[in-house]
């Protein structure tokens, strides 16, 4: 999180279109009322480093990636927004 949306980000850092069709991350962010969201990351250790298209979705990274994983990791947390009260 923090992270600008840009095409060229220092030390080679790429950012992916994300779930809302947009240029980098955005963080959890259920409708306010909601139960809370699971949110799920996974990292991906590569046998070597690969070219990634600008702009990939996820589909096209797990495309390009898939063949050169070692290991996987993941953390899987739940998030739901504070209920506002009024006063």
């Amino acid at each position: 999180a923090g992270i600008p949306p840009q095409e060229a980000l220092p030390n080679g850092i790429l950012q992916g279109i994300n779930s809302f069709g947009k240029l980098g991350y955005t963080g959890p962010c259920p409708p306010s009322g909601e139960r809370p969201h699971r949110y799920v990351f996974r990292v991906f250790a590569l046998n070597e480093l690969i070219p990634i298209p600008h702009r990939c979705n996820r589909e096209t990274l797990m495309e390009k990636i898939t063949p050169y994983i070692l290991s996987t990791g993941e953390i899987v947390g739940s998030y739901r927004r504070a209920v506002q009260r009024a006063g």
